[in-house]
């Protein structure tokens, strides 16, 4: 089991927090957060209400429609941004620099390594 998961038993959870808590600064709306999480928009709500009241996410109205992101007040919000990073982070990267490229069939680890061709 992903420990992020089982840490917020919520996999709804584990994903708003990813998304929030990976790019420092970022903020969303909720219908960013339900394409990018992949989850119902009901969801995203539920969860993103329940943060609000816990201090973790702050909201603000722009332009008629609320944005969330992750409180970087929150005397939790170092501890809680590395456990993401840690238990999220590189998959999440990867996968994102990855997104839409052709498989690759080897990729030497050490630079100095070279392929027979």
């Amino acid at each position: 089991m992903d420990p992020l998961r089982a840490l917020v038993t919520s996999e709804a959870r584990a994903r708003v927090l990813t998304a929030l808590f990976i790019d420092r600064g970022r903020s969303y709306y909720k219908t960013e957060l339900a394409q990018k999480t992949q989850l119902p928009l009901m969801a995203v709500q539920r969860e993103l209400r329940r943060m609000v009241d816990a201090g973790i996410v702050r909201s603000r109205a722009l332009a008629g429609r609320t944005m969330y992101a992750a409180a970087e007040d929150s005397a939790i919000y170092p501890e809680l941004r590395g456990i993401v990073a840690k238990l999220r982070g590189p998959a999440r990267r990867l996968q994102d620099a990855l997104a839409g490229t052709r498989a690759v069939a080897a990729v030497p680890l050490d630079p100095r390594e070279r392929f027979l061709e």
